[in-house]
């Protein structure tokens, strides 16, 4: 029997946050055990390494948080969103195979969750912001330094665009489809809105700083009431 000592993370107001390090053994049983029949047929698609065995971790992981019995196949939805077992929500990142999960039964939310290493550059971040957006990564540099600022409004951006794609179900989108008109750390807040509509959203924030493998990660992490 497999047994499971991960780190979490508990924060008030938010559900707990699982944090699997890039060290942890799983597989000590066949994968046919562990995995959905759906699950083992999607393994099969990938050809790169590191997306096999993050899709492995992860999806064992899920069957022992949230259902044991491997009744619910965690794949994908067209629109690029994890489709969780019923009277479930929450999302998942990898990066370098370590791995995050937001989740709980809470179903009047949605959340997006990222994971990312603190050495995204200003050229990078760029390409993704609006001239509104680059404003705030501005005055979010001064504060904690230009590494920082743009690691935390890139993974940001990330959890905004799994949040919003997974309540909206609609067909995939991409980063620059949503913009961060406000941001305010200090009160875990902040206002976004989709590209092809003036309406703002207000939603939580959570952002964190991780040390992995030596490394330091940010984590980030957005709630909004759902609208479906």
């Amino acid at each position: 029997m497999m047994t499971l000592k991960l780190d979490i993370l508990s924060e008030k107001g938010w559900p707990k946050i699982y944090i699997v390090k890039n060290d942890l053994q799983l597989q000590d049983q066949k994968l046919h055990q562990l995995l959905h029949p759906q699950e083992l047929k999607k393994l099969s698609s990938f050809s790169h390494s590191n997306k096999i065995i993050d899709f492995q971790r992860s999806r064992i992981i899920l069957h022992k948080l949230y259902d044991h019995q491997k009744k619910h196949a965690f794949i994908n939805a067209k629109n690029g969103s994890l489709i969780w077992p019923k009277g479930y929500t929450g999302s998942l990142s990898h990066k370098d195979q370590n791995i995050i999960i937001l989740g709980g039964r809470i179903s009047k939310f949605v959340f997006g969750i990222d994971l990312e290493k603190a050495e995204i550059s200003s050229e990078i971040i760029y390409r993704v912001l609006s001239e509104k957006e680059k404003k705030i990564h501005e005055n979010l540099a001064r504060k904690v330094g230009r590494k920082y600022a743009s690691s935390i409004l890139f993974s940001l951006k990330e959890s905004c665009f799994k949040c919003f794609n997974q309540s909206l179900g609609s067909e995939k989108e991409y980063l620059n489809h949503y913009e961060i008109s406000e941001l305010n750390l200090k009160r875990n807040n902040a206002l976004v809105s989709h590209t092809d509509s003036l309406n703002k959203v207000k939603i939580k924030t959570l952002v964190r700083y991780l040390k992995l493998e030596k490394k330091v990660y940010v984590l980030t992490a957005v709630c909004r009431r759902s609208i479906i």
